[in-house]
């Protein structure tokens, strides 16, 4: 007999008095915890109590207990400190619940070594609620758990759990501690917040069949859409630009369990997957891109059976005015024009540009022609005028050998002259015979100088010319 604060009581077969266990100071082998929640015997004999500070096994000859414990630093320990329930399957395996720590499990091998190996269950099978308070067991090796957030069935060798809540039935989804009892008939009895719950579990199948859906209502702006047909039979759907928020609310027809309905959708188009919805049966959709999808709504009943989801509704997005194709048309169409003019008008100026450079050359050409001409005049002239400066230095040459015989030939004469009319002069002639002879010799002197000076030109011309030949020359003259 388990106490509360007390220990363990024991009385024996044939005896009248109880044996008293409790956890003594310092004995590792006492009892662990005096508080009791759980006392189980095991086929073989074995039994074993769940206190608040760990599991204990029972030595029956010696009155000593085994301790298992929780211990964060070693894995496969217990998970929890404190054991609310504890249930032996029909392989031997040994279920045991905790506060906090979810669902352990025992093997036999390893229970019979004494070795502390347990397996954790709580996330891998969902569990609703990480405190366990009592474990049942049915024909079909199903282990049901009372927990505090409802009723859970596992099997362990199917890798199989369910969940059951207010929602199917339970008078409240919280039980209590040690209220579970198994009748001889299999019928299972759990006691709770609210009173009790008793089925046969046998008796508790699955709903297999698949939901119908429906869609409920379609919305616009907030504002529901009428046909002219049920919804069920609209196929498509059309949207405008100004269709900004496109709503829906649909329901699975199963009707066991409502509450426990759930759904998920896919918008094919816009969504790769599915998208789950738990148990709301409404989506919203703002500002769909333009386009074509096909929105897709499965439903499951309450033990998670889906349809197949249907062939959908066909929606179609309009585009605005500005983004239909023939807009686009327009656009490519008008720019494909303006791409025409400017080639077209880039090809006048490249034409006017090459008549513009046809007429600079021919005018090119024909300057160059007037220039040879105008360089074949000039030659001419040079070679003429060339010619008239070879004449001039032959005739200016032939005038300089002229004057400079001419004046030899007058100089000797002259100064003979001057001889004559001098002694003439001096020789006692007559007033008249002496005019005479003054002036002829006058004559003659001015006859001479008149040559000296024309041989002075001569000479003056002649350096001139030397002087300014050079430049003549570098120009050409």
């Amino acid at each position: 007999m388990g106490t509360f604060g007390r220990g363990l009581n024991v009385m024996r077969r044939g005896e009248d008095e109880y044996l008293r266990y409790n956890q003594e100071e310092g004995d590792s082998s006492s009892l662990l915890g005096s508080t009791i929640y759980a006392i189980h015997q095991e086929r073989n004999g074995d039994l074993w109590v769940g206190t608040e500070s760990g599991l204990n096994r029972f030595n029956y000859d010696v009155g000593t207990f085994d301790r298992f414990i929780h211990d964060r630093e070693r894995p496969g320990t217990l998970s929890s400190h404190t054991i609310y329930s504890i249930y032996e399957d029909s392989k031997a395996r040994l279920w045991i619940g905790t506060q906090g720590g979810g669902l352990n499990m025992w093997e036999p091998v390893d229970r019979k070594s004494s070795i502390g190996k347990f397996q954790y269950f709580q996330s891998n099978i969902e569990l609703p609620s990480s405190t366990v308070y009592a474990i049942r067991g049915d024909q079909q090796d199903n282990i049901w758990l009372a927990t505090s957030g409802g009723i859970t069935r596992y099997n362990h060798d199917k890798n199989e759990f369910k969940h059951f809540t207010v929602k199917d039935g339970l008078q409240a989804n919280d039980f209590n501690l040690g209220a579970s009892f198994r009748d001889r008939n299999g019928r299972i009895y759990f006691g709770g917040a609210h009173g009790l719950n008793a089925f046969y579990p046998d008796q508790v199948k699955d709903n297999t069949t698949e939901p119908t859906m429906a869609i409920t209502r379609i919305s616009l702006q907030n504002e529901q859409v009428w046909f002219d047909t049920p919804y069920d039979e609209v196929t498509e759907l059309h949207l405008g630009p100004d269709d900004y928020m496109l709503g829906f609310e649909f329901a699975a027809l199963d009707f066991n369990a409502p509450q426990k309905n759930n759904y998920r959708y896919q918008m094919v188009g816009l969504d790769k997957n599915w998208i789950d919805l738990a148990n709301r049966n409404t989506i919203d959709f703002t500002s769909l891109p333009t386009g074509q999808y096909v929105f897709r709504v499965q439903g499951s009943n309450a033990d998670g059976v889906w349809s197949d989801g249907g062939s959908g509704l066909n929606i179609i997005v309009h585009p605005p005015f500005y983004a239909t194709w023939w807009a686009f048309f327009s656009y490519i169409s008008t720019f494909l024009l303006v791409i025409l003019v400017v080639i077209y008008r880039q090809r006048q100026r490249e034409q006017a540009q090459l008549v513009y450079q046809s007429q600079l050359e021919s005018d090119v050409r024909a300057r160059t022609r007037d220039l040879r001409r105008a360089n074949d005049k000039l030659q001419g002239a040079v070679e003429e005028i060339g010619l008239a400066r070879h004449d001039a230095v032959e005739a200016n040459q032939a005038k300089s050998e002229f004057l400079a015989a001419l004046s030899h030939e007058i100089r000797t004469p002259m100064h003979g002259v001057l001889g004559m009319t001098d002694l003439l002069l001096h020789s006692g002639l007559s007033e008249r015979q002496g005019g005479f002879a003054e002036s002829a010799h006058e004559s003659a002197t001015e006859l001479l100088g008149l040559e000296e000076t024309t041989f002075d030109l001569r000479e003056v011309t002649e350096n001139l010319c030397y002087l300014y030949g050079e430049l003549a020359q570098t120009k050409d003259i």
